[in-house]
């Protein structure tokens, strides 16, 4: 019987709700704000469910509510589009959390993308020239000469 009550004790152990996010969440996209950010509804536990904004870790898209370019606002307007045609509302993702879900300087959750078909979206936006890899204080790639 003690070896019963012991398999029990470890298996409720096991079981109980950690702490710290899971690494992989799957979430519903809200919105697109840019090339590199989303708002989500997140599902982390059964029963549980969570909004949060997102930033695509490892790229950095081009901006539109503030370009500093021209050649900005072009790029930044395509990525946009790029990424509503991937993330358009409703869409399921799971999200790869960066560091245990760590926020940003702006309170956004850092995380992979991972489309339904497998794709990770920071690699295809990457690809198609509309993320360049995130690099902190790198200056303006899409206004020092063109495409970066």
């Amino acid at each position: 019987m003690l070896d019963v009550v012991s398999g029990l004790i470890a298996l409720v152990a096991v079981a109980a709700p950690q702490a710290e996010p899971p690494s992989v969440v799957a979430a519903q996209v809200e919105q697109v704000i840019d090339g590199d950010t989303l708002d989500v509804t997140a599902k982390p536990w059964p029963g549980q469910v969570e909004t949060a904004r997102i930033r695509v870790a490892g790229i950095d898209a081009p901006e539109i509510f503030s370009p500093r370019c021209g050649n900005e606002m072009e790029f930044g307007r395509r990525a946009d589009e790029r990424s509503r045609q991937l993330l358009g509302r409703g869409t399921w993702v799971h999200l790869v959390l960066v560091d245990g879900g760590h926020l940003d300087a702006y309170g956004r959750v850092v995380a992979d993308v991972i489309l339904a078909d497998g794709r990770d979206f920071g690699a295809v936006m990457r690809s198609e020239g509309l993320a360049v890899p995130y690099r902190r204080n790198r200056g303006n790639p899409w206004c020092q000469g063109g495409k970066p």
